[in-house]
């Protein structure tokens, strides 16, 4: 359990030197077999669960640019009932959860719930939502490795596109 703002710190250090440590550097979805960018509404062929919706609180906790790679963790909030726009992190990324329960619909994979203590991986050019399953706010760090100057993240949902500046 986190304590105060000193635990705090040192957790979130010990994610971003874990997520570095464990590969997570910046290469992009043209090294993977990635999405080609068009606008998508389903993931696995199903319309996913909950409104997109921007998260209600979004702060940057780390950022700190290395050899010309940005390492940057976000504090968010997503409340109950409710989704992030299908969307794809061009470098990948990981999600880990403080508290809540989270659910990655993730092209190409069954979906993956997390709960407290719990990340799942976001691979890069992969369609993907996030999504609140439980029943109360989720509160969640999200941790990238990308290129200085590059965006985390680029939303793919059609009509959605106006959600892009919510996050990153």
């Amino acid at each position: 359990m986190l304590r105060g703002r000193r635990d705090l710190n040192s957790f979130v250090g010990a994610l971003v030197m874990a997520t570095v440590v464990a590969g997570c550097s910046a290469q992009s979805s043209s090294d993977h077999d990635g999405h080609d960018g068009e606008s998508v509404l389903t993931i696995n062929g199903e319309i996913p669960p909950n409104k997109p919706t921007p998260l209600t609180e979004s702060t940057v906790v780390v950022d700190v640019v290395e050899a010309g790679q940005r390492h940057v963790v976000f504090r968010d909030e997503r409340p109950a009932g409710t989704r992030s726009p299908i969307h794809l992190h061009p470098y990948g990324g990981v999600t880990c959860m403080v508290s809540g329960e989270m659910t990655l619909y993730l092209e190409g994979s069954e979906p993956q719930r997390a709960g407290p203590g719990q990340c799942y991986s976001m691979p890069p050019g992969r369609p993907m939502t996030g999504v609140n399953t439980g029943d109360g706010v989720a509160i969640l760090f999200d941790i990238f490795t990308v290129p200085e100057g590059e965006a985390v993240w680029k939303v793919v949902e059609e009509g959605q596109q106006d959600l892009q500046e919510s996050f990153g």
